[in-house]
């Protein structure tokens, strides 16, 4: 499935191409304690809850490049809409209400339906993640779980907070004044899983906003660049948004039965 949408992206596709890593912060002066990490990272998932945009997102691959323009609708914890746009109007529309997920492919006339797990979802974006884990990252935020021990330091990329997750290792990397700049997820042998950035940081309402996250999955050797238009943060946005009726005149297969 995931070749016939990037078939479609392709007749549509924007030149682009991913940006210069912004240079490391300065070394950190003074180190955090854990607990005042927790706490800002507490305040920022508060601070920054939902968020509606305009998007361009560049996909890299083995199998090539794409790249096109969305439209994103997060909401913590686990609600999503993406819909991928082309001159002829919706190549692609996502979403996640938590629980179910719905992919609407109108060249088809076919609505796919599943759980919303990462495996439904990676069949239609490159994305090895969670709907919760894709939200934090979207939104400039490291998935370190508030509820277990983080360990503190610092190196020359800045302030450095550890956390083992079952077999895994997340680390997020901080500003000194604790906003999030990177992050990555390590496997068995400090396998390199996902490395991910968070740069053009702009401040809105106070709050710095990332509008530049950069996904990127070693083992698959894929890539993925998100670039925020004029984000609208914590905007009103009904729940509705986040389900898919089936439009008139399309049929439905089932993702979680159908064979492989």
């Amino acid at each position: 499935m995931w070749r016939k949408i990037t078939a479609l992206i392709a007749v549509v596709s924007l030149q682009g191409c991913f940006a210069t890593r912004e240079k490391p912060p300065p070394f950190p002066h003074h180190t955090p304690t854990a607990d005042q990490v927790l706490d800002s990272l507490r305040s920022r998932r508060k601070a920054i809850h939902s968020l509606r945009s305009m998007a361009k997102l560049r996909y890299e691959s083995p199998r090539g490049n794409e790249s096109a323009r969305h439209i994103l609708v997060l909401e913590r914890p686990d609600r999503i809409r993406i819909e991928v746009l082309s001159i002829l109007g919706t190549l692609l529309a996502l979403t996640s209400d938590g629980e179910n997920f719905a992919a609407y492919v109108p060249r088809e006339q076919t609505v796919y339906r599943g759980a919303s797990s990462a495996d439904n979802i990676s069949a239609y974006i490159p994305i090895d993640l969670t709907v919760a884990d894709l939200i934090d990252h979207a939104l400039g935020t490291p998935p370190l779980d508030l509820n277990n021990a983080i360990t503190v330091d610092s190196d020359q990329r800045g302030i450095r907070v550890s956390q083992v997750r079952g077999t895994n290792t997340r680390i997020g990397w901080y500003r000194p004044d604790l906003t999030p700049i990177a992050y990555q997820e390590l496997g068995d042998n400090a396998r390199v899983l996902l490395d991910a950035t968070y740069s053009d940081i702009e401040t809105i309402d106070s709050t710095p906003i990332t509008t530049t996250i950069e996904l990127s999955f070693p083992a698959s050797k894929q890539k993925v660049k998100i670039s925020l238009r004029d984000p609208e943060i914590n905007p009103r946005v009904k729940p509705s948004i986040f389900s898919l009726p089936s439009p008139a005149g399309t049929h439905e297969v089932d993702l979680d039965t159908r064979p492989y």
